[in-house]
């Protein structure tokens, strides 16, 4: 829970920061749990609810991956733009890079927490909805491929409810000293100064 616990965090940081898109997220909790009257939600209903706020977490990894990296062994010898990588050899995937790369995320502002770039989908999968012509290997904080985490529907789901509970029930602004500067040497990266 390590990694869903600093997604939050960073989503709430991003959050303060851009308050009509608290706004937006506590509009649609209010519409799904309404006043809390104890209205049963099935699984199918939670599963498929909250769309901005799944977008407003997807923004939050795209921006703050929580792990910067992973490593990967070459099975057999390959090339990939004119660099030769031997079978063997250990390679290293910096997530955060690839996820804020202004060639793979249209418009000029890769680095900048906008979560309306991704489309509603109609589906709760990570890579679906991405945005036009944003390839699903252009967002990996949970890796894709056969070798993806397998936690990262749960994560999503636990995630977007907490949000929506929690944004419901309280307000929240930055702590005075707070500067969401990211901790350099800590995995799940966290801000360096807390939340």
């Amino acid at each position: 829970h390590d990694t869903t616990s600093c997604m939050l965090t960073w989503t709430w940081w991003e959050m303060m920061n851009a308050t009509e898109v608290m706004d937006e997220v506590k509009q649609e909790a209010d519409e799904l749990f309404g006043n809390g009257d104890g209205r049963q939600l099935k699984f199918d209903e939670l599963r498929q609810a909250l769309p901005f706020s799944f977008n407003v977490l997807r923004e939050s990894l795209r921006v703050h991956s929580p792990v910067p990296v992973v490593t990967r062994v070459a099975l057999e010898a390959d090339e990939i733009d004119g660099v030769r990588i031997p079978a063997g050899a250990v390679t290293l995937l910096c997530l955060d890079a690839i996820c804020r790369r202004k060639d793979l995320w249209p418009g000029d502002d890769a680095d900048i927490f906008r979560p309306h770039r991704f489309g509603i989908a109609p589906t709760t999968s990570p890579q679906t909805g991405l945005g036009d012509g944003v390839d699903s290997w252009s967002f990996l904080p949970f890796i894709n491929g056969p070798r993806n985490c397998l936690g990262q529907h749960f994560s999503l789901l636990e995630a977007r409810i907490i949000l929506a509970l929690l944004v419901q029930r309280y307000s929240f602004s930055p702590a005075p000293g707070q500067t969401g500067i990211p901790h350099a040497y800590k995995i799940p990266i966290t801000p360096v100064d807390g939340m």
